[in-house]
């Protein structure tokens, strides 16, 4: 088990909670879970997400609570960072603090990393990172019993919610006896697995259809069947009037297809115009973390991401498949 003695005695006091940008149910669901951790410690809590949580997770209890403001910086004790590898995917009201500059936020707060990624790049006081962990969960999981905190049906729930989504629904490669005694724990406590998995899998607005639709008609499969690329144009998402939000997850319909080792999935940022998002997926013969870390991202083996540049999204096609050659 990993040493959080450093940590523990910042969960009474006053802690800002973050993740990644354009957060995934690992982010959060450690986030929440984190948040009521702090709570039952007798702490101050605040979550900051740049990017807002997606609709399927406001089953979750303290989803409300959740904050596209982070509040001065220099007023919290401890900044918590989960479920990210890198500065550059912080949101931009936090990345001074980890910044050159960041001897300009007085006094300083003291900065952890809660991390499961294989490739990532320092940048906290304190990291606890443990990649054989199959989700940032596992390790809060870890965190609960090393202070002795009681697991509650609420923070059972949170937790629950970033390993499900992080095994793919206990699915993935990734989901180990460490993962389902975890599990057991979380169902003892009162979580209901049934709720979890029809709010995240089981609940698709029509809108979400709608833009499957357009992201497979874009399906192209190359080298001899084992890579499949699919996107979303701009101007048809921006004329469909469905928010890219309800894209999260397609790049597993790739994957999905037999004879294909790696799938990836580009989406257009709305601004600025050449900016768009790519998510990778393999079923272990392909590294994609190593792909995604060439363009500038990282993550997973199975699972990364990064952001690429490019003057419409047919060119970004391109210049993945070019970068997966």
């Amino acid at each position: 088990m990993a040493d959080f003695s450093r940590l523990l005695p910042y969960l009474s006091r006053r802690v800002l909670i973050t993740a990644h940008r354009n957060p995934d149910g690992d982010a959060i669901g450690s986030c929440l879970a984190m948040y009521g951790v702090v709570e039952f410690m007798g702490g101050s809590a605040h979550i900051y997400s740049q990017d807002p949580y997606d609709p399927e997770f406001e089953y979750l209890e303290d989803f409300p609570l959740v904050s596209n403001e982070a509040g001065d910086i220099a007023s919290y004790d401890m900044v918590l960072v989960c479920d990210t590898g890198s500065i550059e995917l912080l949101g931009e009201a936090v990345k001074p603090l980890f910044a050159d500059a960041s001897h300009i936020i007085s006094p300083r707060p003291f900065t952890v990393a809660l991390d499961h990624h294989r490739t990532r790049d320092p940048f906290c006081d304190f990291e606890i990172v443990d990649d054989s962990a199959s989700a940032v969960g596992v390790l809060i999981g870890d965190l609960m019993r090393a202070g002795k905190i009681p697991m509650s049906r609420k923070i059972g729930k949170a937790l629950w919610c970033s390993i499900f989504t992080d095994t793919g629904g206990f699915r993935y490669g990734s989901t180990d006896a460490r993962t389902l005694a975890l599990g057991e724990s979380l169902l003892e406590a009162g979580v209901d697995a049934w709720e979890a998995a029809q709010a995240i899998y089981e609940s698709n607005p029509l809108g979400r259809i709608k833009l499957l639709g357009m992201a497979l008609s874009s399906l192209e499969v190359r080298f001899d069947g084992r890579v499949a690329g699919l996107c979303l144009d701009r101007e048809a998402v921006l004329k469909s009037g469905y928010p890219l939000s309800l894209s999260s997850g397609f790049v597993n319909y790739g994957r999905s297809i037999k004879g294909v080792e790696m799938a990836f999935f580009i989406r257009p940022s709305i601004e600025p115009a050449d900016l768009y998002r790519v998510s990778f997926r393999s079923r272990g013969t392909y590294p994609v973390d190593e792909i995604a870390a060439r363009l500038g991202g990282g993550g997973h083996r199975n699972a990364s991401g990064c952001r690429v540049t490019a003057p419409s999204v047919q060119d970004a096609m391109e210049q993945v498949f070019s970068t997966v050659s």
